[in-house]
């Protein structure tokens, strides 16, 4: 099982993340729940 947030965490504190239901092209097909995700994460620094 792939785990990118754990590994991520070994080198950065504030490690979060998300499923974003989608095809192979995520900027094209969940243009709107990538932004809400992205805007989420940049209010909370």
């Amino acid at each position: 099982m792939r785990r990118p947030l754990a590994i991520r965490r070994d080198w950065a504190g504030d490690v979060r993340g998300c499923g974003i239901d989608s095809g192979y092209h995520l900027v094209e097909e969940a243009l709107t729940e990538r932004a809400t995700a992205l805007s989420a994460f940049l209010q909370a620094r």
